[in-house]
């Protein structure tokens, strides 16, 4: 575990840097692979992904070894659909640095969207293990609703024993954490998903950052609902949740291909 690196991933991961600033920078130092990290980013932020998959491919020929830029360039393999490829730059990350948990993170939800999911829940416990506390409600989630996608209900129940009920997690979690309350009893369907003005005032101030925490809130009561043996309730949250397309969202890469799957779309 080593937090001082957790903190400068997640920082890393969130940053939204500019692209004509980014390039100006680069130009200045061209060899330091941390701009070409931030102008890759920049890139991949502006919707040019192949571009930034380039720029991270350069920055790693003036340093092979730089666990960051393998890590950004397997997130964006991952969002254009090349899950191999991103599991492969992902690996070379988690090889580089495996005290960071983010690495671990990605990789197993990449798995999760390869439709690997042992080995996707093997990932997310080694990540829970690398994060304190009131980091785990991502990993948590992602393994109970994957230990539910195996049929293993009893690995889904102690997943939810790896985070204590009394954290207080980032604002980034805050859909996540509202799927713990639910999985552990604390919430209800009925109270689970706030009115938009209560959620907004709680979550990131992002462009269509309710609707990512959406995505992530109906996948994650479907799942409760299976848990639960509740079929036609599980296909109401997916109905739900494919009115609120978000192509870049974990939460809709992975339940748009269910609902498909239940004939729902």
């Amino acid at each position: 575990m080593n937090p001082a690196k957790n903190e400068k991933m997640r920082q890393k991961v969130m940053m939204k840097p500019g692209v004509e600033q980014a390039r100006k920078d680069l130009d200045a130092d061209p060899q330091n692979p941390d701009l070409w990290y931030i102008y890759a980013m920049a890139l991949g932020n502006a919707g040019q992904h192949e571009e930034a998959v380039d720029a991270f491919s350069q920055g790693l020929i003036h340093n092979p070894f730089d666990a960051d830029l393998y890590f950004g360039r397997g997130r964006k393999h991952n969002h254009c659909g090349r899950f191999h490829s991103a599991i492969a730059d992902l690996t070379m990350a988690i090889r580089i640095e495996p005290e960071v948990w983010t690495h671990w993170y990605y990789r197993a939800t990449t798995y999760n969207l390869a439709g690997k999911f042992a080995e996707s829940a093997a990932d997310f416990e080694d990540c829970i293990h690398n994060a304190e506390d009131w980091e785990r409600c991502p990993m948590v989630f992602w393994l109970y609703t994957t230990c539910v996608e195996l049929g293993d209900f009893d690995g889904a129940k102690k997943a939810l024993t790896l985070i204590p009920d009394d954290i207080t997690p980032p604002q980034m979690d805050y859909g996540y954490n509202r799927c713990i309350q639910l999985f552990k009893g604390f919430l209800t369907p009925e109270n689970f998903i706030e009115p938009k003005d209560v959620m907004e005032a709680k979550i990131l101030k992002q462009p269509q950052r309710w609707e990512l925490e959406l995505n992530t809130m109906y996948l994650g009561l479907y799942y409760y609902q299976i848990f639960n043996g509740n079929e036609a309730a599980a296909d109401d949250a997916l109905r739900e949740l494919m009115k609120i397309p978000f192509p870049n969202a974990f939460g809709w890469l992975r339940g748009e291909p269910i609902a498909r799957r239940r004939g729902l779309v």
